[in-house]
């Protein structure tokens, strides 16, 4: 079954409009109900002109199912269903199928590129089958839980925190106020540096310094002016970096902040990450995000890095590209088992091994790699990488042969600590 991944450029927009419009990660299984809903009604609509389509209300279904053990949820309806030859571009923005099927059919096109998205976000997977005329199945895996508890609000932590959002687009910036208002953060929205300055100063002339600023990056901003001038002016504000996935290679090798968030946001992530900002008194010469003085040098080293999505192996390739090391690619598990069992032995120093793939989860992949008649596949460092780090999770990544864990979005100071101690670099 073909997985359809987004490109770059439209993962932009979708951003943007989840960024704006969803506050709720969920919203994903309401849009794929009333999808499955619509084709119900489509099938019946149909059937009243089209006299060999022989259907009633009261046969028309949707059925949803979970399954917590694997984590998946799976929607099916009996509806009009879709032809074959559109299934590859149905989360494609904006693409909508013109055969008899969906004729005169209102909409936009990005319902299921969005619910694409936002199972993305979570580190999961979607996979649909359809039949036109019999109905169509979406199948979601999410690596996720329900947690035993619910996060520390920021506000518990540090009860005084002011935050100053720097944006030229406020829609964006409106909706960060909104994640730190349901956090009870005192928040206000600056659009330019100037702004940021003028506020910062009256801020400190009141006694009431700002404790954090969110720079929304775009590819416009003059981020070296704006970071100089901000900590010019404050010397203890703590500063964090909020950019989609698209732009992440491409800023963070230059600067460095105190956090980095990965548009669109959340209160929960939002809350995450500034508790990890303001719990410790880290000086400002030290930060989350290192520069790129700290990189070890991992020269002459060999890295086998398996993700299937086309946008994280993209940004992996150049977060770990930084060390030196050299880089081959496997976009799912038994390409990265073929690749380990026909190289030869000692080819690879690590491997970075995604969890959630097609046609060989990462689990059964690094089994399939330990049972190979070599040597080396014994003692090979192989890192587990996923969105989740629950304690059951860490315990599966063992039981199947993993020697270490990496969460996703990955931060360097992490990254970098792995490859350190897997390939004794410095």
């Amino acid at each position: 079954m073909a997985m359809h991944q987004f490109k770059a450029e439209s993962k932009k927009l979708l951003d943007l409009m989840i960024n704006s419009i969803y506050t709720n990660r969920e919203i994903f299984l309401r849009e794929l109900i009333s999808n499955a809903s619509d084709a119900c009604d489509k099938l019946y609509f149909k059937s009243l002109t089209d006299t060999s389509i022989n259907v009633k209300k009261e046969d028309l279904h949707i059925h949803i199912a979970a399954d917590k053990e694997n984590r998946t949820l799976t929607i099916s309806d009996n509806g009009i269903g879709m032809d074959q030859e559109f299934l590859p571009h149905l989360f494609t923005p904006f693409e909508r199928s013109q055969t008899s099927n969906t004729d005169n059919i209102e909409g936009t096109g990005l319902g299921m590129a969005i619910t694409k998205n936002i199972v993305d976000l979570m580190g999961g997977t979607i996979e649909v089958t359809s039949a036109a005329g019999s109905g169509t199945t979406f199948t979601v895996t999410l690596p996720l839980k329900l947690a035993d508890k619910q996060p520390v609000p920021v506000s518990a932590i540090h009860s005084e925190l002011q935050a100053l959002v720097i944006d030229h687009d406020q829609t964006y910036a409106s909706n960060i106020l909104q994640q730190l208002q349901q956090l009870q953060i005192t928040g206000q929205a600056v659009h330019s540096l100037k702004e940021a300055n003028n506020k910062l100063a009256a801020a400190i002339k009141k006694s009431s310094d700002y404790t954090t600023a969110i720079i929304v990056y775009n590819p416009q901003l003059d981020l070296e002016t704006m970071l100089n001038g901000l900590r010019q002016l404050s010397s203890t504000l703590k500063i964090a970096l909020a950019i989609t996935f698209s732009d992440l290679s491409q800023t963070i090798k230059d600067y460095s902040f105190d956090a980095l968030l990965i548009l669109p946001l959340f209160a929960t992530n939002l809350a995450q990450v500034l508790n990890k900002m303001h719990q410790t008194n880290t000086p400002r010469t030290q930060h989350l995000l290192p520069s790129a003085a700290n990189e070890p040098n991992c020269s002459g080293k060999r890295i086998l890095l398996v993700e299937d999505n086309p946008l994280n192996m993209e940004i992996a390739c150049e977060l770990i590209g930084m060390t030196g090391a050299m880089i081959e690619e496997a976009t799912d598990g038994a390409a990265a088992l073929t690749k380990i069992a026909q190289a030869p032995e000692n080819h690879y120093d690590l491997v970075f091994m995604d969890v959630q793939m097609p046609k060989l989860n990462g689990y059964d992949a690094t089994k399939a790699i330990r049972k190979l008649s070599r040597k080396d596949v014994k003692s090979l460092p192989i890192v587990a990488m996923t969105a989740n780090a629950f304690l059951d999770d860490i315990k599966k990544e063992r039981e199947a042969g993993m020697n270490a864990h990496i969460t996703k979005p990955f931060h360097l100071e992490e990254l970098f600590a792995v490859i350190s101690e897997w390939l004794q670099c410095k």
